[in-house]
């Protein structure tokens, strides 16, 4: 006798048994056949859990992807800013794949877009006592500010008597061309030159 099956590709189910003698006669009737169904599985494909997410990026006043390159088998969500920050993020997996830990549930991450470094430092002037009042309003920059931004610096640093003081300043504002305050996206340090007036 032969056996001919025919057998769905998806589930492994077999739909028909025909059992034919040695002339080719149908004598399926003369058995009792039951069926034992196996399985056909396709397994999730693992993914190695990223550890090198970050960029190290630098406010620019632009939008930033923050994250590295994405790899086979996942995507980044909410992986963009513009503002100097630390930003929280969402790896997630795509499809048919699974983390090498054998879990599937998204991982959180982080990463920082970095501040601007700037030092800003007042002039100093000395004079002789004259019985008018000294003032420098002029200062130096080591750093540099974003091409289409602009720097405000109040200095409110006077003297009148013989003696020196702190040539203070009292704000530093820094805006976008829409005369929007970035300062925050910089790292502002401040140095205070001296006035000074003597004999």
């Amino acid at each position: 006798c032969t056996l001919d099956e025919t057998l769905e590709d998806v589930s492994n189910k077999i739909t028909s048994v025909n059992i034919k003698n040695i002339n080719k006669k149908d004598v399926t009737s003369n058995y009792d056949i039951s069926y034992d169904f196996g399985t056909l599985t396709i397994l999730p494909k693992e993914v190695k859990i990223p550890s090198n997410v970050c960029k190290h990026l630098t406010y620019n006043g632009k939008l930033q992807t923050i994250t590295n390159d994405n790899q086979e088998g996942y995507y980044y969500v909410e992986n963009t800013g513009i503002n100097a920050g630390t930003y929280n993020l969402k790896i997630r997996l795509n499809s048919n794949y699974i983390w090498d830990d054998k879990t599937l549930s998204d991982r959180d991450a982080s990463c920082t877009i970095n501040k601007i470094n700037l030092v800003i430092t007042s002039l100093s002037s000395t004079k002789h006592y004259d019985g008018g009042i000294l003032v420098n309003d002029n200062y130096s920059v080591n750093g540099s500010v974003l091409k289409d931004n602009k720097l405000y610096v109040n200095i409110t640093g006077m003297i009148s008597e013989i003696g020196e003081v702190p040539n203070t300043i009292d704000k530093v504002v820094i805006r976008d061309k829409y005369s929007k305050d970035v300062t925050s996206n910089y790292d502002i340090t401040l140095k205070e030159g001296t006035l000074t007036i003597i004999k």
